[in-house]
């Protein structure tokens, strides 16, 4: 009788992946997924007033550029003396 049993008795085999690169879908992988497109949702949205700022015109009006242009070149020219003098 207990041989009739044992013979009857199955073991179920553990189901193995069929590759190496595959995972179980599991709590950390979703923790993960989310993780990751929050990161990347909150990197796309600092961007673009960084981009916003890159293309837009902050000039006022037509003669600022030109002077802007003219106070930048002249700089160079004003210089402080070397030696303070007391």
């Amino acid at each position: 009788m207990r041989l009739s049993k044992a013979l009857y008795k199955t073991i179920p085999l553990p189901r193995f992946t069929t590759s190496r690169l595959s995972r179980r879908d599991n709590m950390a992988e979703q923790e993960r997924a989310t993780f990751y497109y929050s990161n990347m949702f909150c990197v796309a949205i600092t961007a673009l007033p960084i981009a916003y700022l890159l293309k837009a015109n902050y000039w006022s009006c037509p003669e600022q550029e030109n002077l802007h242009y003219v106070l930048k070149h002249n700089e160079s020219h004003i210089t402080a003396p070397k030696k303070l003098r007391f």
